[in-house]
């Protein structure tokens, strides 16, 4: 006789998770019997022995001693056969000694309150330690009473567990290193709507990531109403290359190197971007300072002299291609050396910068003013014929006459003297503009200085 003992409800439920879609709910609900005697012998034969075989799951009973007195063939599952099992200790397969002490008082006690339990255990089977989870039920065979142990093999749960804990700590990892970069970082759809911000974006914009989630990038970045026209963000997306520009972004006070690059789904299509800028404020600072260091005169902010004769060569070759006017003069400060001599160097500096004032103020924006040494200046004319160049170096005399009036160093008698040349196809170059240039300078200054004089065709 086999009779089901304590809680019918023990394993409700334990079919999906346990038996792979087999419900051991209906076998426990009620009190079962079974006609004829067998003992455990024999059990293979009977009805529930069947049952216990047919399982897909590790089940095997045990007796009040710990001892397995039947096992079903999938504990092959586990790496080991039933006859290995049967007949053995169950203790042997525990962790160690203090596990197998708790493990006989809690079967002791299963047989004193039948009712039904569960324990998870890690068996060693073998070189393997497998986690498991054993459901235990008393039941009755004949005169004997013993455990019902139905396992769960916990192993692909306790790695997919490991892996999404895993994942969480990358997730994690991931956006502290997101929110960690210094750089302006956004990440966009195809519709160029912001998905995520970095910390530094956030703050830098003084936004919430909640706030920006959803709207368009250039209202986040720019505070503009559509894409700025510089924006490679079009062609990323259209043709899946990684794009970069870089410009002056107003809304955010700085100077910014962008780059966009294409973000794609598992089959390598286009679904966002992103973007990355980086504030090259400074660097841009010192680029420019440089740059300009490298091509203008310190004292007076004009065009040193390698910049000037490259500007005034490239002037001469667009002059030769399109046939356009050109014209250029060297022009210095007579009597110079005489207010360096009487009032100082600091003087001579400040007459100089006085001069170029003069050019600036009668001079167009197209015009190339340049220090050529000393207090020798170029002028570069593009599209003037030297009669316009004449007719322009007369206003800078005339105004340096005017503005010479109101210093101390009127006594000293300094004026202005000019030559200038016209570029021809026998004085195509930069070098041949300069000569001519100075020998009309030289011509000036030999008929008394103050004056202008074209160089000879």
């Amino acid at each position: 006789m086999l009779e089901g003992d304590g809680d019918p409800q023990m394993l409700t439920g334990l079919g999906s998770c346990v038996t792979e879609s087999i419900d051991l709910s209906s076998v426990f609900a009620q009190d079962l019997s079974v006609s004829g005697s067998f003992d455990v012998r024999s059990l293979d034969k009977t009805w529930f022995g069947k049952l216990l075989m047919s399982l897909p799951v590790p089940a095997f009973l045990v007796d009040a001693f710990c001892r397995v007195t039947f096992c079903n063939e999938a504990w092959q599952r586990l790496g080991i056969s039933p006859s290995e099992i049967q007949g053995q200790s169950f203790l042997e397969f525990l962790e160690n000694a203090e596990a197998a002490e708790a493990y006989e008082t809690f079967i002791a006690s299963v047989f004193s309150d039948r009712k039904s339990r569960q324990k998870e255990e890690n068996l060693h089977i073998r070189t393997k330690v497998i986690p498991t989870r054993i459901y235990y039920r008393s039941v009755r065979l004949r005169e004997n009473r013993v455990i019902l142990g139905l396992v769960e093999n916990l192993s692909q749960q306790r790695r997919q567990l490991l892996l999404m804990k895993r994942i969480e700590q990358a997730k994690v990892s991931w956006e502290r290193t997101f929110d960690a970069v210094p750089d302006l970082i956004a990440i966009t759809d195809r519709q160029r709507r912001i998905v995520r911000l970095n910390r530094a974006t956030a703050d830098r914009i003084r936004i919430s990531y909640s706030e920006a989630l959803g709207r368009p990038c250039y209202q986040i970045l720019h505070g503009a109403n559509e894409p700025p026209a510089f924006c490679p963000w079009g062609k990323t997306i259209s043709d899946g290359v990684q794009t970069a520009t870089g410009y002056l972004n107003e809304n955010l006070s700085g100077y910014f190197e962008e780059t966009i690059s294409p973000m794609r789904n598992a089959l390598g299509n286009v679904v966002g971007s992103v973007l990355v800028c980086r504030d090259v404020s400074e660097s841009k600072r010192l680029e420019d300072a440089m740059n300009y260091h490298a091509t203008h005169d310190d004292l007076t902010g004009v065009f040193n002299r390698r910049q000037t004769m490259e500007l005034l060569e490239t002037a001469c070759r667009g002059s030769a291609r399109y046939n356009h006017p050109l014209s250029a003069c060297i022009c210095d400060l007579d009597k110079f050396k005489s207010v360096n001599d009487c009032y100082g160097h600091l003087a001579g500096d400040a007459l100089l910068v006085m001069f170029v004032n003069a050019l600036k103020h009668e001079l167009r924006a197209a015009d190339i003013a340049g220090r050529y040494g000393g207090d020798e200046f170029i002028v570069v004319f593009p599209e003037t014929p030297m009669n316009g160049a004449v007719e322009s170096l007369e206003r800078v005399r005339q105004r340096l006459a005017s503005m010479l009036a109101k210093t101390e160093w009127k006594s000293v008698g300094v004026t202005c003297s000019a030559g200038v040349a016209e570029r021809t196809d026998k004085c195509a170059t930069a070098s041949n503009l300069v000569r001519e240039a100075d020998n009309a300078l030289l011509a000036a200054k030999q008929a008394g200085r103050d004056r202008i004089v074209t160089a000879v065709s």
